[in-house]
């Protein structure tokens, strides 16, 4: 998925660029666009006005931040107006804090089950879950798990930009995914931003964010550690309601990894060595050579 953010200021121009980009490379990546309102929808009518527009003119979802609007349920119900009208899943940016005393999550389970919108909803970031007793992180899951709302953890994000309060001890902003996910949650790891003022590292690759959440949340058994690779790979199919795996007849989208397994893949962050997009080659990127001390390229090991 990409986010094209969608307001007054910038009008539509992002999504042109996206719609051209997304077409320019059909043959070896689909891309979602998500129809983002950023910065609110009630304060700025002109906004849910363009989203419309938006989603008329190509992109496949919408999305919202109710913590930036000054009506956050009423952003909460727009956005699911939108997403009623055209069909279209939703995904939310939501509780992005460490202040447990206050929440939105709880707008979006109940309009999730009013509209009957279950498998069709994620939300995002979530970080107070970072810092909620236990039978709280688990009430939550257990709502979100009944509702069919799914969970994207954002570690680089996340991570960079909470607890700067804190002049020491600082609290670790991840939300507990593998906890959720225990409870029956769809959970994943992605990258929300890459090389700009709120996550300035990182290069989209998801192995590397499936490693970084393992070692942030100390997971380290080959259990857990498959739950993660998962959050990446079968449960980021669910969330956007694709097919997974390899079976006959079924579309050969297919890239490998540098690793004999994919405990290894994530412990290691296993380069990708090659991929397929229905069938067709898109990108090679060949093992590193190695060279003896004759000068002769012998192979890895």
């Amino acid at each position: 998925d990409v986010e094209d953010e969608v307001d007054p200021r910038v009008g539509l121009r992002s999504l042109a660029a996206i719609r051209r980009l997304r077409d320019d490379y059909a043959h070896a990546i689909d891309i979602e666009i998500c129809a983002f309102a950023q910065e609110g929808t009630t304060q700025e009518p002109e906004t849910e006005r363009m989203l419309d527009a938006a989603l008329d003119r190509g992109a496949d979802l919408v999305g919202g931040c109710p913590y930036t609007d000054l009506d956050p349920a009423g952003h909460v119900a727009r956005i699911f107006d939108l997403a009623v009208a055209h069909d279209v899943d939703v995904d939310f940016h939501i509780d992005f804090d460490l202040d447990p005393s206050w929440r939105h999550l709880d707008l979006v389970v109940a309009e999730t089950e009013r509209r009957g919108w279950g498998g069709r909803v994620t939300i995002g970031h979530v970080t107070k879950l970072a810092v909620m007793p236990p039978a709280e992180v688990e009430a939550i899951g257990r709502s979100l798990a009944a509702a069919g709302v799914a969970l994207t953890v954002l570690p680089a994000t996340d991570l960079f930009l909470t607890g700067r309060d804190h002049a020491f001890a600082r609290p670790r902003g991840l939300a507990p995914a593998h906890r959720l996910a225990a409870l029956g949650v769809t959970t994943t790891v992605a990258t929300n931003n890459v090389l700009n003022p709120f996550t300035p590292f990182g290069d989209a690759a998801l192995g590397r964010m499936a490693n970084l959440y393992a070692n942030v949340a100390q997971l380290a058994s080959d259990a857990e550690i498959t739950m993660v690779f998962d959050m990446v790979g079968a449960a980021a199919a669910r969330a956007l309601r694709r097919d997974f795996g390899l079976a006959v007849g079924g579309p050969a989208d297919v890239v490998v990894l540098d690793a004999p397994d994919p405990v290894a893949a994530v412990r290691e962050i296993a380069a990708p060595l090659a991929g397929w997009k229905r069938g067709r080659r898109t990108f090679v990127r060949p093992r590193p050579s190695l060279f003896g001390a004759d000068g002769a390229a012998r192979p890895p090991t």
